[in-house]
């Protein structure tokens, strides 16, 4: 009950942040990177969560489903890495374009 929470809790996080995007976008007519980085991110660990859960409840995993599991969980674990690297990147170069205009 408390991994199905947990899920339906970032399902509405990862909507909150549309929706703010969908705002921010009609007050100021531009788009930034940085909530989409955020959605990928927290997606992600969405299906982390939700495929640990799956073989937490399953009774006997066969060892092909099992691996899987590991391949699923590595992709997603990298695709965490890269977007957290996006997002520093965007950040850093967010100030540094701030510190050189007046």
């Amino acid at each position: 009950a408390a991994l199905i929470l947990l899920h339906d809790l970032l399902l509405v996080v990862i909507l909150l942040e549309l929706f703010r995007i969908t705002v921010d976008f009609l007050k100021t007519r531009a788009i930034s990177l940085e909530p989409f980085l955020y959605i990928g991110i927290i997606a992600a660990v969405r299906k982390i969560l939700t495929i640990g859960a799956e073989m937490v409840m399953a009774v006997e995993v066969p060892v092909i489903r099992f691996n899987q599991y590991l391949l699923d969980v590595a992709v997603h674990g990298g695709v965490i890495v890269a977007l957290v690297v996006g997002l520093y990147l965007y950040r850093r170069t967010k100030t540094t374009d701030s510190a050189i205009r007046p």
